[in-house]
């Protein structure tokens, strides 16, 4: 069994959901129906030279598919250890996959795979990435056995090809308004969406729509997140402008690839909004409760393949104190959906806020370091009469934890980590995540007090404000 040292690293307003950047949407009848299913496929790696010659290998194994996305977990040949893989496929045929690997025992790193592609229509796939150990690179390629037109039909995929009709102009998106001139740059911007035609028949595009509906209604909240974050950067202290300026390039990198897909999705799906004439789109964002608009971001469980969603939930006591619901979502159960849900009140949700806002200063402290070791340390701990002393575990006491790793290829990490007796449990976020999830929670923090003062305020306080 992999060591929890090794595998920290692996897989690296009413309520908001916080779920994967590697989710899909199933759109078609077809792509509905394969709920389930094993992809095999062939890996190659190229050699490199680190502190000793590697020579390239090729590897074989299955990928577990199911609503859109892609699990998978490779055991290691020479030495006992294994890598774990998540990823998605798009309607439209896109593959992102990431692994992480380690071996079993102390004094091994862990590697990172990236993998990036489209799935042919016709004929052989081969994916290309790239996969990274102790600061060396391999160049790798994934090849699916099934042909473009088994996995077009086996998932339901949508295929390109010449519209029917003229594409009338797309509706143009609005962007969102800053309170700032302008936002910080990001650092690389996404590649643009490639132009595509999407067969949009009755079968698909009610749900189509209400994809669409759903991205422009994540890009507005992130606008709100980000008008908030550019506000903050002009009154930031020196020492906190570096974090804030990562959050508002993690707030834009995003918001960029929604407007991407959004731009992709809304030109197709004009081409038959007349025809078919599937459910407005304007009435359905008129009815969505705040508490279903959700941006997207990842969290994993070290040493598995398991991935899933925050769930930060807004509410009131019985006592008439402001509390929060942080529940961890595993999207792929079929019972059970909540796998956890840790009250917090106000104070404590503030503090996890501030402990992820730092994690940005401190891994840039490890990586000015050179800092190649493993190491970790508490960030913040409540309720504080139940923590344990860092490091420790204490029988009969249950708290929280913010935590910061750093892994001996100089990776570093933030874990929320649930502390339950001689039990412990944790969930891992990376550091461009932990800042966006801080913005997040800074965004439904603000939201909440409004709501909450507006329902406890008496009326000479409402008075006070008509005069």
């Amino acid at each position: 069994m992999i060591t929890n040292n090794q595998t920290a690293s692996l897989l690296s307003t009413r309520s908001f959901v916080l779920s994967l950047l590697l989710v899909s949407f199933p759109l078609g009848a077809a792509r509905a129906n394969a709920q389930s299913l094993d992809i095999p496929v062939d890996m190659q790696c190229g050699a490199y030279r680190g502190k000793v010659f590697a020579p390239p290998y090729h590897t074989a194994y299955n990928f577990h598919y199911s609503s859109g996305k892609l699990s998978a977990i490779r055991y290691t040949k020479k030495r006992p250890g294994e890598e774990v893989y998540s990823g998605s496929i798009s309607p439209q045929g896109y593959v992102r996959i990431e692994g992480y690997g380690a071996y079993n025992g102390e004094g091994h790193p862990p590697w990172k795979l990236e993998f990036e592609g489209k799935i042919a229509e016709l004929g052989e796939t081969v994916i290309t990435g790239e996969l990274v150990y102790n600061g060396f690179k391999r160049q790798c390629s994934i090849s699916f056995r099934d042909t473009g037109e088994q996995l077009y039909a086996q998932l339901g995929l949508l295929k390109s090809g010449p519209s029917p009709r003229p594409v009338p102009p797309p509706t143009v998106l609005p962007e969102p308004v800053p309170t700032s001139p302008s936002p910080t740059p990001v650092a690389s911007n996404p590649p643009p969406t490639p132009s595509i035609n999407i067969t949009i028949t009755s079968a698909n595009a009610a749900k189509a729509n209400i994809h669409i509906a759903d991205l422009q209604s994540q890009i507005d909240v992130l606008a709100k997140v980000l008008a908030e974050q550019l506000e903050l950067q002009k009154t930031a202290a020196d020492d906190s402008r570096p974090s804030v300026d990562k959050t508002i390039e993690a707030v834009n990198a995003q918001l960029e690839r929604l407007k991407n897909e959004y731009s992709a999705m809304d030109k197709s799906f004009g081409v038959y909004l007349t025809s078919i004439k599937p459910n407005d789109r304007d009435p359905y964002l008129t009815a969505r409760k705040a508490s279903e608009i959700y941006p997207k971001i990842p969290y994993y469980i070290p040493g598995t393949n398991e991935t899933g969603e925050f769930w930060v939930e807004p509410s009131v006591s019985d006592r008439g104190e402001l509390q929060f619901g942080f529940k961890f979502v595993d999207t792929n159960s079929s019972l059970e959906k909540v796998r956890e849900t840790i009250v917090m009140s106000l104070p404590e949700i503030e503090d996890a806020q501030k402990a992820l806002f730092k994690l940005q200063a401190w891994s840039e402290i490890a990586h000015q370091q050179k800092l190649r070791r493993n190491y970790e340390k508490r960030v913040t701990c409540f309720p504080v009469s139940e923590c344990p002393p860092d490091g420790e575990r204490v029988d009969g006491k249950a708290s929280t934890e913010m935590r910061f790793n750093v892994y001996e290829d100089g990776s570093t990490a933030g874990r929320i980590q649930r502390n339950k007796g001689l039990f412990v449990e944790g969930y891992n976020v990376s550091i461009d995540s932990a800042m966006l999830l801080q913005a997040y929670l800074s965004h439904v923090i603000k939201e909440a007090r409004i709501e909450f003062n507006s329902g406890t305020q008496d009326k000479n306080a409402l008075d006070d404000l008509f005069h």
